[in-house]
């Protein structure tokens, strides 16, 4: 019984090898990781009017899987640098859900340029926060929408850079107290990345 499966596996591994059903290399790739960064701007607001622009950089790493030929689902992780005004600092992680649509797709077109639309939200976690005024401020970790639009560029059939800006808004207060609220109303981002597909 052992010899009669082993000379059943052995055609069955060899036509595995050499079978184009197994995966097809014309067939575009499911799976993607990428890494980027690049600025990142915040517009705070304190009880619902404007008080600061601030600046500084965000890093992420994203994981796109095609559900099909036009469109992909992401999630990942981005990291946010310090953000400080006021006698107030924090970090911030950031880990986004969205749907993305390739509206230009390069392997459709025979290009190595891919042109990227994607919508969803993302749940922000405050972190390292410091608060050195007299107002006793609690952090609030909240859920927010984003907006992308992608630049893609096919080194080769495995590798791609991209082109990122991204627009979100927080749903609610990042901080607060009895007297204050503060809420990040806006921010946008604008990352150069790398990234690998499978």
């Amino acid at each position: 019984m052992k010899i009669f499966l082993f000379l059943t596996f052995i055609p069955c591994l060899i036509f595995a090898q050499n079978s184009n059903l197994i995966k097809d290399p014309n067939q575009p790739k499911k799976l993607s990781i990428g890494v980027a960064g690049g600025n990142y701007t915040q517009i705070i607001e304190l009880n619902d009017e404007h008080l600061t622009n601030i600046n500084s950089y965000i890093a992420s790493v994203n994981i796109d899987y095609l559900i099909s030929e036009y469109t992909y689902l992401k999630t990942g992780f981005d990291r946010v640098t310090t953000v400080s005004f006021s006698g107030l600092s924090y970090k911030a992680y950031k880990i986004p859900f969205a749907y993305g649509i390739n509206f230009f797709s390069g392997h459709k077109h025979n290009s190595e340029i891919s042109l990227q639309s994607e919508i969803g939200s993302y749940y922000r976690i405050i972190n390292d926060f410091t608060n050195n005024t007299s107002v006793n401020y609690s952090d609030n970790n909240v859920f927010g929408f984003q907006y992308s639009f992608n630049v893609r560029y096919d080194v080769s059939n495995k590798m791609f850079a991209l082109l990122n800006l991204q627009i979100s808004r927080d749903f609610d207060d990042i901080l607060e107290s009895e007297q204050n609220t503060i809420r990040v109303d806006g921010s946008y981002a604008l990352q150069l990345g790398i990234g690998i597909k499978f």
